[in-house]
């Protein structure tokens, strides 16, 4: 089953499907990581050690 490749996934209903959300559920794993990095920062112990880490 690992080795469907993309093109027959997309010949089915469930693959079609799955193409058009991926774009979707991809962009808003970037901006809640965007607002959850944020939030980090700015609050007390969690954004200064990721501060510390990053640079």
């Amino acid at each position: 089953m690992l080795d469907i490749r993309l093109g027959e996934v997309a010949d089915t209903e469930l693959g079609a499907a799955l193409l058009a959300v991926a774009p979707k559920v991809g962009a808003f794993a970037i901006s809640f990581l965007i607002v959850v990095s944020a939030w980090g920062r700015t609050s007390g112990c969690f954004g200064s050690s990721a501060a510390s880490t990053r640079r």
